[in-house]
C-alpha cells in the first residue's frame, strides 16, 4: 500500500541511479507506460522493453544519471514523488541538477504508469492537489 509503494519508488530510484536495470524492473509492471518530459518530441515508453530502451538512451547520453525523490504524497493507488534528477553529459562533462515531479500509479504493488511533469506545480495540478 502507500508506504510499500514509496519504498518501491525508492528502490527503483536507487537501481536506475546505479544502472541496475534488472533490479529496477522488479518494481515495474511488464505493461508499464512511462511518459517522460520529452514525450512530446520522442513519445512515451511502453513495457519492460521500452524501459530498457529508455535506460539505454540515457546511458548513451549521460555518464551520470541519478534520480532522487525526497517528498512523497499518498494519493491512494498513486504517489506524487518530488525530487531531482542529476545528469552529467558524456561528451560535454557538464553536470546539471533539475527538479522532477513524478505522478506514479500502482497496481498489485508494481508501477503501472508514471509521468514526469518536471515542475512541482504542474504535477500538483495533475494530481488534483492544486488550488
Amino acid at each position: 500500500m502507500s508506504q510499500e509503494n514509496i519504498e518501491t519508488i525508492r528502490r527503483c530510484d536507487e537501481a536506475i541511479s546505479r544502472g541496475d536495470t534488472d533490479v529496477y524492473l522488479l518494481g515495474i509492471d511488464p505493461d508499464v507506460v512511462f511518459i517522460p518530459r520529452r514525450a512530446a518530441v520522442e513519445g512515451a515508453y511502453y513495457g519492460h522493453d521500452g524501459m530498457r530502451n529508455h535506460i539505454a538512451e540515457n546511458a548513451d547520453s549521460y555518464e551520470l544519471f541519478e534520480v532522487r525523490n525526497t517528498e512523497f504524497h499518498d494519493l491512494g493507488d498513486r504517489i506524487l514523488a518530488l525530487g531531482t534528477v542529476r545528469v552529467r553529459g558524456k561528451e560535454s562533462g557538464v553536470e546539471v541538477t533539475h527538479p522532477t515531479a513524478f505522478l506514479v500509479t500502482f497496481r498489485d504493488g508494481k508501477i503501472i504508469s508514471f509521468q514526469d511533469f518536471g515542475e512541482r506545480d504542474e504535477a500538483l495540478e495533475a494530481a488534483g492537489l492544486s488550488g
